[in-house]
């Protein structure tokens, strides 16, 4: 079975959007804890955080566009386990190690189970 790759410059395009979006959610993050915003300004910000929360809905979308086009899998249970592997493997490894040497910089009991499970790490 050949899968042919097509390659939508205007997802890519929308997800080169949403980026820049998810930079300046953050850039405005910073800017409105510094404390260097006026009051007179709040406005602009609050303006500037609506219009820039498209981004991870826009992802979303995105994701699940390219994934409606390939139809790689018949059965949904082998592809959703191969998600799941994929996302679930990075999380235990970054997890077990953030974990770890948090406990020893804090001087804390090290609770993997807890910062696993409830995602506490």
């Amino acid at each position: 079975m050949s899968i042919i790759k097509t390659r939508y410059s205007e997802i890519d395009i929308f997800k080169g959007l949403c980026i820049l979006a998810v930079v300046a959610i953050h850039m405005s993050g910073i800017i409105l804890n510094n404390g260097t915003l006026s009051i007179s300004k709040m406005d602009d910000y609050y303006l500037f955080s609506v219009i820039t929360r498209f981004c991870v809905p826009g992802f979303i979308l995105a994701s699940g566009f390219v994934l409606a086009l390939k139809k790689l899998y018949i059965n949904p249970i082998p592809f959703l386990l191969n998600r799941l592997i994929y996302i679930i493997t990075p999380y235990l490894i970054w997890s077990v190690f953030y974990s770890y040497f948090w406990s020893k910089l804090n001087g804390v009991p090290l609770n993997l189970k807890n910062n696993l499970l409830f995602g506490t790490a």
